[in-house]
């Protein structure tokens, strides 16, 4: 039986989700590394943190840090049309790994990863082409898009929704989606829930607005998750095309059986709760954690 209410536990739990001060220092100096690294091999315009560290959705376990290699449309000219995306991954790639011999690269066909520290610390850099003013003036760029080509992409407008909505939501978006991010790392074999798909669909959905409890919202989520099978989430603001949920139909079909079994759990932690019995309640809201909610 807890001491405390549950809707605490979360709270505190939350506290525990906070990027450390040596974790940002970290981060700072894995970025200004590679980004001179990257300005002096290639002709580019800049490299912009872009993704959840830039939206403050980034969680202590296992952070990743999102970098933007702007190039020039004509730098990726090549008759007449562009390069393959795979083979500018390929030479980001390379370039990186004389600049760090000793640290694990690899490349998911839309970023270049670099795992430091064993992988407690991941890096994805992602080349961009920059196409000029999009939406709203907001600059649009081409990011590889995992087959060879491009596709459209306007973070900061993006950045912009996300914002507002978690602002309409009094903040708990952003928290909300840290838990679930947590969630997703419990498993042996971490889960394959884009952090992007999963935001701009509580933002959409409005999931988290309104005189709710994080336990609500949490287990409002998983249920929608759930009902939409953990299929793509059309871009409402028509940039992106679909946003997927997770990067292959095998992790998205792993993930949906993760979701419903775990959504069920939350729906039966809400329901204990409500009848008053906090025990069973935390009992299955801890399991839901693995074991890792506070107390």
């Amino acid at each position: 039986m807890p001491l405390v209410s549950i809707e605490l536990c979360f709270h505190h739990l939350l506290a525990k989700l906070h990027l450390t001060e040596p974790q940002e220092e970290k981060f700072e100096q894995h970025r200004l590394a590679i980004s001179r690294r990257l300005e002096t091999s290639f002709d580019t315009q800049r490299v912009e943190v872009f993704g959840s560290y830039c939206r403050g959705s980034v969680i202590r376990f296992r952070p990743d840090l999102d970098l933007l290699l702007v190039f020039r449309a004509q730098d990726l000219n090549w008759g007449n049309g562009w390069k393959s995306s795979a083979t500018i991954l390929d030479q980001v790639r390379l370039d990186l790994k004389n600049r760090f011999p000793s640290t694990v690269l690899g490349k998911d066909g839309h970023a270049v990863t670099i795992s430091f520290e064993g992988g407690a610390r991941v890096v994805d850099v992602v080349p961009a082409g920059y196409l000029g003013p999009g939406l709203l003036n907001y600059p649009s760029f081409d990011i590889p898009n995992g087959a060879g080509e491009w596709m459209n992409t306007c973070p900061q407008i993006h950045n912009r929704y996300l914002r507002e909505a978690d602002e309409a939501s009094g903040g708990k978006l952003k928290n909300v989606a840290k838990m679930l991010k947590y969630w997703r790392g419990l498993r042996t074999t971490a889960l394959g829930l884009s952090s992007f798909h999963l935001e701009m669909l509580l933002a959409t959905e409005g999931i988290c607005n309104g005189a709710k409890t994080y336990t609500q919202c949490v287990a409002e989520a998983l249920q929608l998750l759930k009902s939409r099978a953990c299929r793509a989430l059309r871009d409402p603001l028509g940039v992106a095309g679909n946003i997927p949920c997770a990067s292959s139909e095998a992790k998205r079909l792993l993930l949906y059986a993760a979701v419903s079994a775990t959504a069920d759990r939350a729906e039966r932690a809400q329901d204990m709760a409500v009848r008053g019995r906090l025990g069973p309640a935390y009992l299955l809201w801890n399991s839901v954690f693995n074991g890792t909610l506070p107390t």
